[in-house]
This record gives C-alpha cells, sequence and structure tokens, in this order.
C-alpha cells in the first residue's frame, strides 16, 4: 500500500511540476526572439506628446487627429488615472508606460510643459494573438500530458485490480485453489500477498472441517452404537452383575466421546486464538532442555545435549511448550528403545529435530499425518485422535516456522524438523534491551 501512494504522489509531482515547467521553457523560448510589438507606437507616441506639449491650440490637433482615424488618442489630467507609483519617476523622465486592461493596452506618455498625460490606445497586434494561441496551445498540451501521464500510471494498476477482482470472483464460486500472481513492480502487491495468505486460510479451514466433519462422524458412530446396543441391552437384563458391567461400558463410551468433544473443540480455540498471540523473545535452548527433562524419566533412553549459548526465536512461549511436547510425545509413543532432539543454528534458522529409531512415517503419508484426525493407526497400532502433528504444524504456520517430516540418518526412524527464523546475535539483543 505504502508503494501504491508513494508512486501516486510522485508521479502527480513530477508530472505537473515537470511538465508545466518544460511547458514554460518552451513558451519562452518561442516568443523571447520577438521584437517588441509595441516599439513603434512607442516612438510615435513619444512624438505626438512633444508636438502637443508645444503646440498652442491642443484642441485643434485633437480634433483633427480624430477625424483622421488614426490611433485613439486622449489627453489626461493627472488626476484622472491613477498609475504605480513604482514608475512614476521614470515616467515623469518621459519614459512612457504601458499598462494592461480589459480593453486592451494603452500608452501613456507625459507632458512636461503642460503636465498633462497622453493616452494612447493602439490595436491588438497580430503577434500579441499569435502569443495567445501559444499560450491557448501549451496550456491544451499540458492537460492533455497530465492526464496522459495520469493514465499510463492507472493502467497497470486498473490492470491488477481488474485481475485481483476476477480471482475473487473465482475463489467466491468455489474454486479455493485460485491465486494471484504476485508482481514485486505491482502497486498493489502487498494486497495480493494478503490476498493469497487469506484465500490459502480459508482453503485450509475448508479442508481442516471435511477432514473434522469425517473423522467426527466416524469416531463418534462407534461409541454412539455401542450405548445404543449397551442401553438395549439393560432393558432386557435384570441380573445386577450384568447391568453394572454395561453401566460401565457406557460410561466408558461416554468419557471416550466427552474426550473427543473436548479435543476438537480444543483444537478450535486453539486455530481463533492464533490470531491474537502475544510473543516475546524466548531462548529455545532452555525451553526444549526443560520438556526433555520432564519425559527422560521413561523407558526411552533421550540422546539431547543442550548448547553452552541461548538461541533466541521470537514467539509464544505457551505454544512453543506444547510444540516441543508434542513432538517428544509423538517419538516416545513410535519409538522402540532411543530417541535423540537436537537444536543448532544453520545461518538465519535455527533448526529443532527430533528423532526415533521407530518404524518411521512413509513419504505418502507424510503430508496426510499432518492434518486434524488423521492417523497411522492400521500400521502402528497406537489409539489416539491424530491432532499431535496437526497441532505441531499449526502452530509452526502462526510463527513462521517450517515443519517437515524426514527420515532419521542416525536412528531410521522419523525425524521430525522445525525451522525456526532466528532473531539477531544474542549480544544485540540484549544490547536493545538494555537500550
Amino acid at each position: 500500500m505504502h508503494k501504491l501512494i508513494g508512486s501516486l504522489l510522485l508521479v502527480v509531482l513530477v508530472t505537473t511540476i515537470g511538465l508545466g515547467w518544460g511547458l514554460d521553457q518552451l513558451f519562452y523560448g518561442l516568443t523571447k526572439r520577438d521584437s517588441d510589438p509595441l516599439a513603434g507606437y512607442r516612438v510615435t507616441g513619444s512624438g505626438l506628446a512633444s508636438v502637443l506639449d508645444k503646440s498652442k491650440d491642443q484642441d485643434v490637433f485633437m480634433q483633427a487627429w480624430r477625424e483622421g482615424g488614426g490611433v485613439p488618442l486622449e489627453l489626461l489630467d493627472p488626476e484622472d488615472i491613477s498609475l504605480p507609483s513604482a514608475l512614476l519617476g521614470s515616467f515623469y523622465q518621459s519614459e512612457p508606460i504601458a499598462l494592461e486592461s480589459d480593453s486592451g493596452i494603452s500608452l501613456f506618455f507625459y507632458l512636461p510643459d503642460s503636465g498633462q498625460i497622453l493616452s494612447m490606445s493602439p490595436p491588438a497586434t497580430q503577434k500579441s494573438r499569435q502569443h495567445d494561441v501559444i499560450r491557448l496551445l501549451l496550456t491544451i498540451m499540458f492537460y492533455a500530458g497530465l492526464i496522459a501521464f495520469t493514465l499510463m500510471w492507472l493502467y497497470p494498476l486498473v490492470r491488477r485490480l481488474v485481475n485481483l477482482s476476477k480471482v475473487a470472483r473465482e475463489f467466491g464460486d468455489g474454486n479455493f485453489a485460485s491465486r494471484i500472481q504476485v508482481s514485486r513492480r505491482s502497486y498493489i502487491s502487498d494486497i495480493e500477498a494478503e490476498f493469497n495468505r487469506m484465500a490459502q486460510r480459508i482453503e485450509t479451514l475448508i479442508d481442516d472441517n471435511k477432514l473434522l466433519s469425517s473423522a467426527v462422524s466416524h469416531d463418534l458412530r462407534t461409541p454412539l452404537a455401542r450405548l445404543r446396543f449397551g442401553v438395549d441391552a439393560l432393558s432386557e437384563v435384570d441380573d445386577q452383575t450384568v447391568r453394572q458391567k454395561y453401566l460401565t461400558r457406557i460410561s466408558d463410551d461416554l468419557t471416550e466421546m466427552e474426550k473427543l468433544v473436548d479435543v476438537l473443540l480444543g483444537f478450535a480455540r486453539l486455530d481463533r486464538r492464533f490470531e491474537e498471540v502475544e510473543k516475546n523473545h524466548i531462548d529455545l535452548v532452555a525451553l526444549v532442555d526443560a520438556q526433555v527433562e520432564s519425559i527422560s524419566n521413561g523407558a526411552r533412553r533421550i540422546q539431547w545435549q543442550a548448547a553452552k549459548e541461548p538461541l533466541l526465536i521470537v514467539a509464544n512461549q505457551q505454544y512453543i511448550i506444547m510444540l516441543v511436547s508434542n513432538l517428544l510425545n509423538n517419538a516416545e509413543r513410535y519409538s522402540v528403545e532411543s530417541i535423540k532432539v537436537s537444536l543448532e543454528r544453520q545461518k538465519n534458522q535455527i533448526v529443532l529435530s527430533v528423532e526415533d529409531d521407530g518404524s518411521g512415517i512413509p513419504e505418502s503419508h507424510r503430508e496426510s499425518v499432518t492434518k486434524p484426525f488423521v492417523r497411522l493407526g492400521s500400521t502402528t497400532g497406537y489409539k489416539g485422535y491424530g491432532m499431535g502433528l496437526a497441532i505441531v504444524r499449526r502452530i509452526a504456520d502462526v510463527h513462521g516456522a517450517k515443519f517437515s517430516i524426514l527420515t532419521s540418518g542416525d536412528l531410521g526412524g522419523a525425524c521430525m524438523s522445525v525451522v525456526f527464523p532466528r532473531i539477531a546475535d544474542t549480544r544485540e539483543h540484549l544490547a536493545k534491551a538494555d537500550s
């Protein structure tokens, strides 16, 4: 948006000032070579003023001049005309004054002996009319140029807006894969990028909603069927021991349904809270070390060596704890004996890796297992709701990190990798904090 405003101001200023200055220079260049169109009238008027000033019968001369049909002349008293005070000094030294009014140009000549003023009103000259035509043409050129440059600036903007409207219409018609090809030269690249982000967000929510609907309906159908069977069986059984057995099963099914609903609502709340998440500077080394320590008493052997210097990221501590905890719990669930946790700096990034020696995740399933309620239960034999890796990916996305599933080179199982963007060097951060 800043690019759009800046380019608009630049075009308006450069076009208005540059084009106006250029046309002014052109006008002066075309007119400065012209001689003074009033030069002849100045000489004639000076001669007439000298003759009139020495004439004893000025009225007769003026009457004869008018009857001759020459240039209009008029004798005036100094009180009858108001002349610019700045020009009076030279005027009284016989320097004629030319003044322009609505009726045209008038020349004034001072008669020192009689103290009167001779007024001459020459007709408009051809050159004056030519100057008016040139001035009109240049004015038209100015506005035409201003419009042309504005349209040249508006064309790519209108084209990008039409493209944005077209993609938005396609998206509204249900083609949720529609995206805009963002160009760095576009005036509205920020808006286009924001639209793509919004479209991706909506597409993800719709896909999640489909997955949630399918998974919830499947996971709820089984306990509901058992509940229906248990209720029907209770009505037909009189033995208290058997009835208590059915009641226990019904209670277990209700507990399972309650857990499923809690997980579903928790994921929905998690998704909503990401819009208002508060981020601070976090030492990832200390956080991972604390989480590893919390599960190190289990049967699995954890390979972890904390770095000696802090590795800082900008994130929400609660959600990063949730991310690390889910990765460690997932590795503990599917590993056989060993888990390896590593945290290292790679250029401007921090890479967190959690590896295990389990059977791993086939490459064809790595994308699907990061979606809500998607599990590899048929191959792993573990019961769960399939939310762990979905939560990890969602937290990574909101923090600008990249989550990927690889194969562990050391242990042979799965390798869960999260790449965080690293902030400035620790010393720089501390210096900023102190200032």
